[in-house]
């Protein structure tokens, strides 16, 4: 209540938007919303206290968590409705991506307070088994920055005239394990490899001296054109199955040379197309040598 009465410019927002949202309701059933917003955020912050500053095992035996059980009964009648377009996305992970997430952010699993963060997320898997086999997209999100994630969400949900297939092109090292949401993979280790020029090797295949050396290779020429040619000749198909997004990943040894200048050079020419194309060098960004040989360079 002393919120509600002294902070005014925030009580104008809440009344306006209360307004907006429930034009149906009179002047003073809005009033008596908002006055009931204010206390309501009053107590959670309250709540907030009082769980950040208590121990959590004492409140256990006094507090229940309601609302899982029912979400399947409630949810599924939604997404079987005819007369609703729904679209159930489902975000997903390899354990260990998981787990290396709830670590850095210091946040312990829901699902396994007293225990191992990783017991938390097997048992979080097997409940949502069920959700996850209704989905209508699975995102695996291991690989994925957040900048990523959004453009694949955009290119998928955004809304347009058209359909439109929104394309990812990916360099990779093979010792580190293929891209988890690879649609196409291509291994360029055939070509030459800069790691064996003593100039080249601290560079990538986003530096031209390391361009001009890959394209001196014999193989190459006919290699990124068929590459190419292929790759715009699929796309019509692949949106013809209403396919909304497309991830091709190009892998060399080290992620560094080969499979980055490839990656540019597939990423150009479908760009030419008019598609959204987005590059990722998932084992070169970030790199601290690769930031230390750019600065020497």
């Amino acid at each position: 209540l002393l919120a509600f009465r002294l902070a005014r410019s925030r009580r104008h927002i809440a009344e306006v938007n209360i307004r907006l949202c429930f034009p149906e309701l009179t002047s003073a059933q809005q009033s008596a919303l908002v006055r009931k917003a204010f206390i309501a955020n009053g107590i959670g912050l309250l709540e907030i206290g009082i769980a950040w500053f208590r121990d959590p095992a004492k409140l256990t035996g006094i507090t229940q968590v309601h609302g899982l059980e029912h979400f399947e009964h409630d949810i599924a009648p939604l997404l079987d409705r005819a007369d609703l377009d729904v679209t159930l996305l489902f975000l997903d992970g390899d354990d260990e991506a998981l787990r290396r997430r709830f670590t850095e952010t210091r946040r312990p699993h829901p699902l396994a307070a007293d225990r191992p963060v990783i017991d938390g997320i097997r048992r979080e898997r097997e409940r949502l088994d069920w959700l996850r086999r209704r989905a209508d997209l699975t995102v695996n999100t291991t690989d994925l920055a957040i900048r990523d994630l959004r453009r694949l969400l955009e290119g998928h949900f955004a809304e347009a005239l058209e359909p439109e297939l929104s394309i990812f092109v990916t360099s990779f090292s093979y010792p580190r394990g293929l891209p988890a949401d690879a649609d196409l993979v291509f291994d360029v280790r055939f070509l030459a490899n800069p790691h064996y020029v003593d100039h080249l090797r601290p560079l990538s295949g986003l530096d031209l001296s390391v361009g001009r050396h890959i394209e001196a290779d014999s193989a190459y020429a006919d290699f990124i054109a068929s590459l190419k040619d292929m790759l715009i000749s699929l796309l019509p198909a692949y949106e013809r199955e209403g396919k909304s997004y497309l991830t091709i990943a190009v892998g060399c040894t080290g992620g560094r040379h080969r499979s980055v200048f490839v990656a540019e050079r597939v990423a150009e020419a479908l760009k030419k197309t008019g598609r959204q194309v987005g590059v990722r060098h998932r084992d070169l960004d970030g790199d601290p040598q690769r930031k230390e040989a750019r600065e020497s360079a």
